[in-house]
């Protein structure tokens, strides 16, 4: 079933009146492990580090991104989130889609599907239906947010061409681990994916 109501969507900041649900709807997607805290992201928002974007329909809140500029014209999608109940429904891709009208690059950090569940592999072809792809052969590291154990990822990006230089992939995945998680290049989790930046970066 597809959703044919309008969805409405808007920045918003913590002072929203909708800023409480949109964290309901953040911490009951994901794991610990793979989400900052609470008052990390209010923080950021407040900061204008972070942009939280909503999905409204019936004055409900029904999805969430949390959207950080990158150099040039990126933008990394932190979080991209439909509320239990909605999903299947359409929404998530009328989210993307959303952002994708900002007129951004949209890169996306997804969990590896190899070796993984069926459920890593249907988001991953949940993004590519979005037109998102893969930066093949770049292994991406997420250092652990709770715990000690690190998630092996990889990175998407919805843009026209079909290659990125290796400069500019290694720039974007510096600035993300010393802004998003304060980390630099001395971390073994970032010297990893670094070494793994070919010069040319092909999208699949």
């Amino acid at each position: 079933m597809v959703i044919v109501e309008t969805i409405e969507f808007k920045r918003i900041k913590t002072g929203n009146q909708f800023f409480e649900d949109a964290m309901k709807i953040y911490v009951n997607s994901f794991p610990p492990a793979e989400r900052q805290k609470p008052e990390v992201i209010s923080s950021r928002v407040d900061s204008d580090k972070e942009e939280l974007y909503i999905g409204t329909m019936r004055n409900n809140v029904i999805s969430i991104a949390l959207v950080w500029p990158l150099l040039w014209d990126f933008a990394l999608v932190d979080y991209v989130a439909v509320k239990e109940g909605f999903r299947g429904k359409g929404i998530g891709t009328a989210t993307i889609r959303f952002l994708s009208s900002l007129g951004k690059r949209l890169l996306f950090e997804v969990e590896d599907p190899a070796n993984g569940s069926e459920e890593r592999k249907l988001r991953v072809e949940f993004y590519k239906k979005n037109g998102a792809k893969v930066l093949k052969g770049v292994k991406y590291i997420l250092p652990p947010l709770s715990g000690d154990i690190p998630t092996d990822m990889i990175l998407m990006v919805i843009q026209r061409e079909d290659v990125i230089s290796g400069e500019i992939v290694r720039r974007l995945v510096i600035q993300i681990y010393e802004e998003v998680y304060s980390l630099n290049t001395t971390n073994k989790y970032v010297a990893y994916t670094l070494n793994t930046i070919p010069s040319i970066v092909t999208l699949e």
